[in-house]
């Protein structure tokens, strides 16, 4: 990894209480979501509809110009509906407060994630090691990085900040796209000590790897 001199993790518990105001935070992590999954999505659409690049390229900005964050507190609304009582954002920014990367994670055990989430048909490829409480468990339900502050380590200071903060986590499941194209990213994880447990299709007909790691 690349050395960068001044960087702060801070944490922002989203609650049902705080929800409200967290609108112009939520509008701070949207860039940064989009431009580190831009090129990435350029690249899944070329091989899944086998158009022009540049024309992959003009359609995911166009789609970026509608902000799917607007819908995010709707989402998180629904989440604590169903019994969770908070989510955990850490955010790492550097020594001006700019945001270079956040992940936010979801407190809800393996098990439920896939009874819950749009999972169409699942592959085991190994058996998980089952979590000692519900509470131990930890889903990655996001990280992104500016790609201009990618190769520093912050990705995996992100993966990896919940268990300090929350030392009663024991088992951290993430998910990501299971084309080749994504093989950055797999080996990430894979780098990070994370195991491939599952491939599956979501309701979007996506291939998706499941990730686990225990600690």
């Amino acid at each position: 990894d690349k050395q960068f001199d001044t960087f702060s993790l801070e944490w922002i518990d989203v609650t049902p209480q705080n929800i409200s105001t967290m609108e112009p935070i939520f509008r701070k992590l949207e860039p940064i979501s989009r431009a580190a999954f831009k090129e990435i999505e350029i690249k899944l659409l070329v091989e899944q509809t086998k158009i022009e690049e540049d024309k992959a390229r003009e359609m995911v900005e166009e789609k970026a110009k509608s902000s799917s964050w607007e819908r995010f507190p709707e989402f998180l609304g629904m989440l604590f509906k169903e019994g969770l009582e908070k989510v955990p954002f850490a955010i790492i920014k550097n020594s001006q407060s700019d945001i270079l990367g956040f992940a936010y994670f979801l407190l809800i055990p393996q098990k439920t994630m896939l009874e819950t989430g749009n999972v169409k048909e699942m592959h085991w490829l190994k058996e998980g090691r089952k979590a000692a409480t519900p509470d131990s468990e930890a889903y990655v339900a996001s990280i992104a990085v500016d790609p201009k502050y990618q190769g520093y380590g912050f990705g995996k200071k992100l993966l990896f900040s919940i268990l300090s903060y929350m030392p009663q986590i024991q088992k951290i499941t993430l998910s990501t796209w299971a084309s080749r194209l994504n093989q950055k990213t797999q080996n990430f994880y894979k780098h990070c000590g994370f195991e491939c447990i599952a491939a599956y299709l979501n309701d979007d007909d996506e291939e998706r790897f499941m990730y686990e790691f225990n600690r």
